[in-house]
């Protein structure tokens, strides 16, 4: 099963600096899935250049056939599922600010999930905290 060849993680997402009411949950398509309290999406991925409408980007793809791919983020969540030949990614969006201390203070406004084909994002849904809602384009 695919998800037995990915390295178990054994801190908390408390422990690893994430929220506990935002994780990811994969569905592979053998059927086995992970979810992120078990598993760091860098174990599950390689960076990806990629069209996204008219300008390019860098996502984090996911090396192993994916099913579907759910986000949640406190009270709201969102499932792209992949078709054949696409790859899914998925990552937090966030803010930093420069205190007047000299340190810098992060906030999280969202989560993201897209699925990619040939190298072109077709899908991508956001989860906003700001606005309490989940929004999304297609291409």
């Amino acid at each position: 099963m695919i998800g037995d060849q990915i390295t178990t993680e054994t801190r908390t997402l408390e422990q690893r600096g994430l929220p506990t009411d935002s994780y990811f949950v994969v569905v592979f398509t053998d059927g086995s899935e992970r979810t992120e309290h078990s598993t760091n999406w860098s174990a599950l991925s390689d960076d990806q250049y990629v069209q996204f409408g008219d300008r390019k980007k860098v996502v984090q793809t996911c090396k192993f056939p994916v099913r579907e791919i759910t986000i949640h983020h406190g009270e709201l969540e969102t499932t792209i599922s992949a078709e054949d030949g696409e790859e899914v990614y998925q990552s937090f969006t966030s803010s930093a600010t420069q205190q007047s201390d000299g340190s810098t203070s992060q906030q999280i406004l969202g989560r993201k999930v897209g699925r990619v084909k040939n190298g072109v994002v077709v899908e991508e849904k956001f989860i906003d905290t700001r606005l309490s809602e989940v929004t999304g384009i297609k291409f």
